[in-house]
């Protein structure tokens, strides 16, 4: 890629502003610029289209535009909630015609976080690591959702930029929501593969996992030498990794959807085989964020349900579909909306699966933590309670119940309450999981915490320094909770 003078402006000092633009803009833009010129990568429509106008306005687009709305009176710029990850080599249509094609499956109208729209081109002091290290993964942790932009899966070029590897990673690492949006054409050549041919899921991560950070691309060298230091300080090996088991999970998953989808296709009955396929669908395309896809399954389901049992939906092959439903909802914070999809599951549950104690123990949990997600913390606690009822033996699950019933009693000041369950949740994880594991550790910080409530200094910082010590080595991404222990630990200081 060739040097250019058009460079980015945030610096680790700059107020990082998470602006973006929406998709009446997106489509303007396409209608003005691309569709006549298809054949313009983004690097060219940087260069010969958005730097003219930003350098005569001297600003960003984002802030040109700040000020307008389209014909509905929506404004084109507003808090971005999509974070967009591309290459400068991609096809400008291609990414763009993605951009809008998610946007589309969104039941709220995104506004993305667009580098070349978002960023000014006059000036640059992006050189500094700071940039990286902190505006950038920033921007990326407030906007918390990445939309990576592949326009081919057997040339990934976003994959092979260093930037976006970066981006990625960060993406990961504060545990951003992350969509793989591809052109149709591209997707179904993909699906085809996967599902028709017999390597195809190998021939998938030939191509979309030969991630090599030493070889990827960058516009300048300024930023190859800082983006491979700061990837190098995280161990270039671990990096690589940590995106290559990203991958290799989102494309198992479009297999799974690529094959439940073929028999969908091939089943012509409105029978149970039809409905059992559809809650398969539906489980898998709400993993990568198709909001919209899985309420159309749901639709279809309910009449195949309807047209097969005369209109009652209480038969055992919707709990999947409902338990599905309201993870979707839950996704789009409609809480109450979900609770009614968790309650019509846990019925099923109870109806048809009453020896299943598993089932109606995640269905019960299922429904305490929607609730909690509302603030019906009494109503929680009753379904977690009926879930340790029918969860007696020692499992994981009881101990996540335990931790769930504690952090309650810690939110209305019942300490002591609080610090049995913590410690009897504490002591089931190192059983089964061992003592060093996240979970552990995290209960590890809990405890600490309502020690120094109730003024145990030296037991809290005990607690404190095993939970650092557990989870720098377990999750060493985890960096929120590291930096409340490290600040826990100077408070018990100060205290001491």
């Amino acid at each position: 890629m060739p040097k250019s003078n058009i460079r980015n402006t945030m610096t680790e000092t700059s107020t990082l502003v998470a602006n973006g633009l929406s998709m009446a803009f997106i489509k303007e833009f396409r209608a003005n610029y691309l569709l006549r010129q298809p054949h313009l990568t983004l690097w060219e429509v940087r260069n010969t289209i958005v730097a003219p106008q930003i350098i005569e306005a001297g600003k960003s687009l984002v802030d040109l535009y700040r000020d307008h709305t389209d014909a509905k009176a929506i404004p084109y710029v507003n808090t971005a909630s999509v974070y967009v990850c591309f290459s400068w080599s991609d096809s400008a249509l291609d990414v763009l015609n993605s951009m809008i094609q998610y946007g589309q499956e969104q039941y709220q109208s995104p506004y993305f976080w667009f580098e070349i729209f978002a960023t000014d081109v006059r000036e640059n002091n992006a050189e500094e690591a700071g940039y990286y290290t902190t505006s950038l993964r920033r921007l990326i942790r407030e906007i918390g959702h990445t939309l990576i932009v592949l326009t081919d899966f057997q040339n990934s070029r976003s994959l092979h930029r260093l930037r976006s590897i970066w981006e990625i990673l960060c993406s990961l690492r504060t545990q951003s929501k992350i969509t793989i949006q591809m052109p149709v054409k591209s997707y179904q050549e993909l699906c085809t593969n996967l599902v028709k041919h017999k390597n195809g899921f190998e021939e998938a991560k030939e191509y979309l996992c030969k991630l090599k950070v030493r070889n990827a691309e960058t516009s300048n060298e300024e930023e190859k030498l800082i983006l491979t230091k700061c990837l190098k300080d995280y161990r270039l090996d671990r990096a690589e990794n940590k995106i290559k088991d990203f991958l290799e999970n989102w494309i198992a998953i479009q297999g799974k959807i690529a094959a439940a989808d073929l028999l969908d296709r091939n089943d012509k009955s409105s029978g149970l085989d039809g409905i059992k396929t559809t809650a398969f669908l539906g489980e898998y395309t709400i993993k990568i964020n198709k909001l919209q896809t899985i309420r159309e399954l749901m639709h279809k389901a309910e009449f195949r349900a309807k047209t097969f049992i005369e209109n009652d939906t209480s038969i055992p092959e919707m709990l999947s579909l409902y338990t599905s439903l309201a993870l979707s909802y839950q996704n789009d914070n409609d809480q109450k909306t979900a609770i009614g999809y968790y309650e019509s599951a846990l019925m099923i549950c109870k109806q048809f699966f009453y020896d299943d104690n598993e089932k109606i123990r995640d269905a019960l949990m299922n429904l305490a933590n929607a609730l909690l997600e509302i603030g019906q913390e009494d109503l929680a606690l009753q379904q977690f309670e009926e879930a340790l009822c029918v969860n007696e033996s020692k499992t994981v699950e009881k101990a996540d119940i335990l931790t769930a019933k504690a952090d309650i009693h810690a939110n209305n000041e019942d300490d002591e309450r609080a610090q049995q369950l913590y410690h009897e949740a504490r002591q089931i994880y190192e059983e089964i999981l061992g003592k060093r594991h996240t979970k552990v550790g995290t209960v590890y910080l809990k405890e600490s915490i309502i020690w120094y409530k109730l003024e145990n200094y030296k037991l809290s910082k005990k607690l404190a320094e095993r939970s650092l010590s557990i989870i720098t080595i377990c999750d060493p991404d985890n960096e929120e909770m590291i930096q409340r222990t490290k600040e826990l630990l100077s408070s018990v200081a100060k205290r001491t």
